[in-house]
């Protein structure tokens, strides 16, 4: 890959953005369909999805997307920040973009603009935290999944 070609690190909170606790494929492929629609993409970006172990197969159905698993309360969002910590993003991505409205990343949000990375936040129809919202460089809404694809 060229230098100056840019690359964007998108990390998928499924489970936040699912508005539900349990995802299941066809979910999982709506809400895929709705981000895609709605954030610019490039070959050379790279995907980390997140979930509870209970939804872990839902997940196959994110294409290209390495998988990250984590359970309880926060699982799933610190399974997602302990993995690109050890990453080091700054020096391979120029952008981020953070899917989820859990206010669990506004901390690493602003870190993460301290290191000189633009990051966006994607999240649900009225479903982000204040403090998410005002830690990103750029704010975009997706639309709620159907309720056709959750049960």
């Amino acid at each position: 890959m060229k230098k100056n070609q840019s690359r964007t690190l998108h990390l998928i909170d499924l489970e936040n953005l699912s508005g539900c606790g349990s995802c299941t494929a066809a979910l999982t492929a709506d809400i895929h369909r709705a981000y895609m629609a709605v954030v610019p993409t490039s070959p050379y970006d790279h995907y980390i999805v997140a979930t509870s172990h209970r939804n872990f197969t839902a997940t196959a159905t994110w294409p290209g997307g390495f998988r990250v698993v984590g359970s309880g309360q926060d699982g799933a969002e610190t399974a997602l920040c302990a993995h690109v910590l050890e990453l080091d993003v700054p020096a391979h991505y120029d952008h981020l973009v953070v899917a989820s409205g859990d206010h669990y990343f506004a901390e690493h949000v602003y870190a993460w603009k301290g290191a000189g990375l633009a990051v966006t936040v994607v999240s649900r129809e009225r479903q982000i935290s204040y403090a998410l919202y005002t830690a990103a460089t750029r704010f975009v809404t997706m639309p709620n999944p159907t309720m056709n694809s959750q049960h």
